[in-house]
């Protein structure tokens, strides 16, 4: 897979592309995105945690991610 890859080519978030490969692969991990000071990726973490913070929304995803397993 090129994201490892596209990491490795990074400086630790300190760069755009290595920053929205970390988001993408650590967006959960709050000690590895305090590290990023990309702002746009930052605004992304941001309204992640708004929209994982709503109860409808999680149902939403929980119902989505159940069809998709149906389909498969």
């Amino acid at each position: 897979m090129a994201l490892p890859k596209a990491d490795r080519l990074g400086q630790n978030g300190r760069n755009a592309l290595s920053a929205w490969v970390k988001f993408y692969e650590h967006a959960k991990e709050s000690e590895i995105m305090s590290q990023i000071d990309h702002p746009p990726v930052k605004e992304a973490l941001s309204t992640l945690h708004k929209i994982s913070e709503d109860e409808l929304n999680q149902l939403r995803a929980l119902a989505r991610e159940m069809a998709v397993m149906d389909q498969t």
